[in-house]
């Protein structure tokens, strides 16, 4: 038998852990204590982003996968996602404002590979370089609250190309505006001076 550092109960070596004269009730108890602390919470979120851990994280996930209970827990997932509820739930989704704007973003990235073409981020640099950092339609100077967005002259839905050929960079309300008119349709605001737009 042996007594337990902490706790002081005695116990069979069964009880204890290979090293230690805690019994393994206290040092579990110890554990989940210093889980809960500050330090713990720094050190695995440190560790999470270091190669070894996101190898352990890998490692970890792709076991789980292999187990039983596991596999029980995606069929279950799987039955629910396919239930009345959970169709209606999406349903009510996708007629928000939230689900309707990810649905627009999915189309216009979907559009664009279809369409062929690219944009690189040098391409895109040279593109604000060459117009000033102000936007093709109104010549509204980019800052940090109005940054420039990427709007297609012809339009993705009509044919136009995710090509450098055929981005300029616009302001929000410009993008907006324009959708999905072609050029010689789109009339976008008066010009704004530079100097109104600096007061």
């Amino acid at each position: 038998m042996k007594s337990c550092r902490i706790c002081g109960v005695t116990k069979s070596p069964d009880g204890f852990p290979a090293k230690g004269a805690q019994c393994r009730i206290c040092v579990a108890a110890a554990r989940s204590k210093y889980r809960q602390t500050e330090k713990y919470r720094l050190w695995r979120h440190a560790y999470s982003r270091s190669e070894s851990g996101r190898q352990a994280i890998l490692r970890a996930s792709v076991k789980q996968r292999r187990t039983t209970k596991w596999r029980e827990y995606m069929r279950a997932y799987a039955r629910r996602r396919d239930s009345e509820y959970m169709r209606a739930h999406r349903k009510r989704y996708h007629r928000s404002l939230a689900g309707r704007l990810v649905a627009s973003l999915a189309r216009g990235r979907r559009r664009a590979r279809c369409n062929g073409g690219s944009l690189t981020i040098r391409q895109w640099k040279d593109i604000l370089d060459q117009q000033r950092h102000m936007c093709a339609y109104c010549g509204w100077l980019f800052t940090e609250t109005t940054p420039p967005t990427r709007d297609h002259v012809y339009p993705l839905s009509r044919g136009g190309l995710h090509d450098v050929s055929n981005i300029v960079a616009a302001c929000l309300r410009c993008n907006r505006g324009k959708r999905d008119k072609l050029p010689d349709t789109f009339m976008p605001v008066p010009p704004v001076r530079l100097s109104e737009q600096l007061r």
